[in-house]
């Protein structure tokens, strides 16, 4: 329980404070569980650095799955004209529910958003 406290207060994974033979399984059982902070302090003062995560295999690029919607190039560019113009536009007021308020310019372009959309 002491290994994984210091490699907590070390901010690495008790595997990796063990590969690091700065602290061993026989270390922490001789070190007090209240004042595992003295063992950081230690392994500190002796030049201690985080090691690096440890890989758990090869990463692969994880293909998208057959049900994921793709979306076109232009989709989005109109899709973020849109909502970009509703976000910048002092004269829309898109928040209420009903009533709400449009300039021309959104109009067109939702427009083309909706013709896109397939709407």
């Amino acid at each position: 329980m002491s290994l994984a406290r210091v490699a907590w207060l070390l901010e690495c994974s008790p595997e990796q404070l063990a590969a690091t033979g700065k602290l061993t399984n026989e270390d922490a059982e001789q070190c007090s569980i209240a004042a595992p902070y003295l063992a950081v302090e230690l392994i500190r003062s002796n030049g201690w650095t985080s090691p690096p995560p440890i890989e758990r295999g090869p990463r692969l690029e994880q293909p998208a799955p057959p049900s994921a919607p793709r979306f076109s190039a232009t989709w989005c560019a109109a899709r973020d004209a849109y909502l970009g113009h509703l976000m910048k536009c002092p004269d829309c007021i898109a928040h209420r529910l009903h009533n709400t308020i449009h300039c021309e310019a959104r109009t067109v372009l939702r427009r083309g958003y909706d013709v896109l959309s397939g709407s």
